[in-house]
């Protein structure tokens, strides 16, 4: 115990983001969707908007979700003010989902699913859960391709696969049933 221990502690200025969350086109609030920026989380009100306060550095990246629509992430910076104010508008998406089993039927889990446009970017990504099952929300629509890769555990023994498949705005793809199979 040193009764002479100086401690230095250093102070940021932190801000806030004001966002409104709206539908692409039309304008319309979107009620519900989530914010994150770092550990800063919310979601935005019946009128759309939402507040993110204690926020540190020059810049963060702000990820906007919301079930039915096509998510985004942006770099946002402050300019020197205590308060950033911006508008964030998402096109209306769908979902895919499905189940994910071996050459004989059986579950797997902890598969990767990854659901690509044709052309190959990226568009969501999900892992499968104890029933084989998986879904990804806020797909863009159009053509797509769907990709499973198993576990690392079952690498050796289990290929990926992969099938094109479709999302329609607003709707949900069901069903989509993938099957590894053995090299």
């Amino acid at each position: 115990e040193d009764p002479e221990l100086d401690l230095e502690i250093g102070l940021v200025v932190g801000w806030s983001l004001d966002v409104l969350v709206r539908a692409a086109g039309s304008g319309q609030p979107i009620a519900g969707a989530e914010l994150a920026a770092g550990s800063v989380s919310g979601r935005s009100d019946a009128r759309g908007r939402a507040r993110l306060e204690r926020l540190a550095g020059e810049r963060v990246e702000l990820e906007v979700r919301a079930s039915g629509w096509v998510g985004q992430t942006l770099s946002v910076g402050h300019d020197g003010s205590s308060r950033v104010e911006l508008t964030v508008e998402l096109g209306e998406g769908g979902a895919i989902e499905g189940t994910i089993d071996d050459d004989i039927g059986d579950p797997v889990t902890g598969a990767r699913i990854r659901v690509t446009s044709l052309a190959g970017e990226l568009l969501g990504e999900a892992r499968s859960d104890g029933r084989g099952r998986w879904r990804i929300d806020g797909v863009p629509p159009g053509d797509l391709r769907v990709r499973a890769d198993p576990p690392a555990a079952q690498a050796a023994v289990l290929a990926p696969v992969e099938l094109d498949s479709d999302v329609i705005r607003g709707e949900v793809t069901r069903a989509v049933r993938l099957r590894f199979e053995r090299p």
